[in-house]
């Protein structure tokens, strides 16, 4: 069976892209196959347990009895109790092997069935006709559409022009929900340096709810266009009281630890991380879980 693990914290995940245990979205989690192998037996070298434990034999009686017996006979009564005792160890070794075996057998059936899995994959439709938020992400009271409209308002402000790309996925898995609609806006121009350069508005598939903003880019000058194109878009629909333009948000982020604090800074979860040498420039302002 495949499980999923976080890459920051190492931590088993129980939603594809987000991790309970550090708070963090994880698109690209690692799997690892998980096996188990039942009632295995302790090594032979392993003398030093109840299992290769050896019945000793009684000790012989030194004291001398009054009308004593022939050496013959001594003899027999030696070697039947020498055979009483092997018969009784191995009774008692045989009888101690079956209350493990059993014991062993009782935890594999009261062991849950870890491949028996209630993760679930759903429609947008499905997800809409539930009609309740996802309980894996914090949300603001603003919807996409809406989001979407001051995004590109403030796209044609800074002169850039776009290429939008829908895209969602709702999972469940147990009592944990997510569900995601996204719409990637990515930046057209023919300034190659710009290729690859995104931001990306995500909201609750079932109640329309902003979740937050993503840019990213390899190009740093381009990343904090849009660094500040996203936190002007926040602005306007009312978010982000008190926070300054988009590119020093973004300085702010990388000198902050925000898993260190439980507070959330101008209402809101925000992530930076360092770009350059191949590597993409981010920022993450998500709303901050209830």
């Amino acid at each position: 069976m495949k499980q999923k693990y976080c890459p920051y914290c190492d931590q088993k995940m129980k939603i594809s892209h987000y991790c309970q245990e550090c708070r963090r979205i994880v698109w690209q989690p690692y799997e690892q196959n998980v096996d188990y192998y039942l009632n295995e037996r302790h090594p032979q070298s392993e003398k030093n347990c109840l299992y290769h434990d050896n019945t000793k034999q009684p000790e012989k009686m030194g004291k001398t009895k009054p009308n004593v017996p022939k050496p013959l006979s001594v003899f027999m009564i030696v070697i039947g109790l020498c055979v009483a005792c092997n018969i009784l160890g191995g009774i008692f070794m045989v009888g101690r092997s079956a209350f493990y075996g059993i014991s062993d057998m009782l935890s594999e059936l009261n062991r849950p069935d870890e491949s028996v899995s209630s993760y679930q994959e759903l429609t947008d439709e499905e997800v809409k006709e539930i009609g309740v938020a996802c309980n894996t992400q914090g949300h603001y009271d603003v919807d996409l559409e809406e989001a979407a409209s001051v995004l590109q308002d403030a796209f044609h402000t800074m002169g850039y022009s776009w290429d939008m790309y829908p895209y969602s996925y709702n999972e469940t898995d147990g009592e944990y929900s997510w569900y995601q609609t996204e719409y990637d806006y990515h930046v057209d121009t023919d300034d190659e340096s710009a290729n690859g350069t995104t931001i990306e508005i995500c909201a609750d598939t079932a109640t329309g709810q902003l979740h937050g903003i993503y840019i990213w880019s390899e190009d740093e000058k381009h990343f904090l266009d849009m660094a500040d194109i996203a936190v002007e878009t926040m602005k306007t629909l009312g978010l982000l009281p008190g926070a300054p333009e988009g590119r020093t948000l973004y300085a702010e982020s990388l000198e902050y630890n925000p898993y260190e604090s439980s507070e959330p800074r101008y209402g809101a979860e925000i992530v930076g991380e360092p770009g350059g040498g191949g590597d993409y420039y981010q920022l993450r302002i998500m709303a901050p879980e209830q």
